[in-house]
């Protein structure tokens, strides 16, 4: 783990010098840090703020289509058995304030059901609606109870179905929630990763520099004055490069001053060496006269 960080802050680091960025002052390459966190910060508060909103859309429509197919549901569970009480009345030559035909008649298959569904509701339909034309008997009374039977099964088929419809709607909020939770860590993970490689170039922007001042002035603590320092960085520690190679420079010209003038000395020392030789054995030569 050490070595990826180390190579990912060494690749990020060429492209930041690539960049420019290790050029720019500490302050604004703090500000870029700051920038870049806010950023992801705000898109990870955007993505949740979008999921939310899709999970209250979602809601509001599978509830609302749920409440409205429900009383569907229901209305007809109520119209069968309202007409099988009313044509077992009728059988019995007995009456319960409304037709059989006029309960028979609201009877439709529910257009937002399935495509199988509506015809087996269609199918058992037709069928109540032959007894229907028939006369009122006891044989017919069992063959429609029969038929409200399988038709009561079909309806219950399609209630189950909105009961799983609205699970599986509870099981998307659930999923909604899971994934904004995987979005936010995902988005902290690469804010912090991001956020630390450029900590990795602000920190290099510096120590590098310094670390080559440091081996600068311990050659120049050693009386190494031929090296000067090269560095990429910010203004701030180019700044401290540029006055201690102005140093340098400086140093370099007394110590050469120093040992041009050390040359003429010794020039001058030979040449009254030399004269004052010669002014000895010309003494010398006039003692002997």
């Amino acid at each position: 783990m050490k070595s990826l960080l180390r190579h990912l802050g060494t690749l990020f680091l060429k492209i930041a010098k690539a960049a420019g960025l290790v050029r720019l002052k500490v302050f604004y390459q703090l500000l870029i840090v700051i920038g870049v966190m806010i950023v992801f910060l705000g898109f990870q508060a955007f993505s949740n703020d979008q999921i939310i909103i899709t999970m209250q859309k979602t809601n509001q429509s599978v509830f609302a289509d749920n409440a409205a197919r429900s009383a569907d549901v229901s209305q007809m569970k109520q119209d069968i058995a309202k007409l099988q009480t009313a044509y077992l009345l009728e059988v019995g030559d007995d009456s319960v304030g409304y037709s059989v035909t006029s309960i028979a008649d609201r009877l439709t298959p529910f257009k937002w059901a399935d495509k199988e569904s509506q015809k087996n509701i269609s199918d058992d339909l037709v069928l109540i609606q032959k007894l229907l034309n028939d006369t009122p008997t006891r044989v017919n009374f069992e063959q429609l109870r029969d038929i409200i039977l399988q038709l009561s099964i079909q309806i219950g088929k399609i209630e189950t179905n909105l009961n799983s419809s609205t699970m599986e709607s509870l099981m998307k909020n659930d999923y909604f929630l899971r994934q904004s939770r995987a979005m936010g860590i995902i988005i902290l993970t690469i804010s912090a990763l991001f956020s630390l490689l450029l900590g990795v170039v602000i920190v290099n922007s510096i120590a590098i520099p310094l670390k080559q001042v440091e081996t600068a002035a311990k050659l120049v603590a050693v009386g190494d004055l031929s090296h000067n320092i090269t560095a990429i960085g910010s203004p701030e520690i180019l700044g401290v490069v540029a006055g201690l190679n102005q140093a340098i420079n400086g140093l370099r010209e007394l110590v050469s001053n120093i040992n041009s003038q050390s040359e003429i000395l010794f020039k001058a020392s030979q040449e009254l060496k030399s004269a004052s030789s010669e002014t000895g054995h010309s003494a010398a030569e006039v003692a002997k006269a």
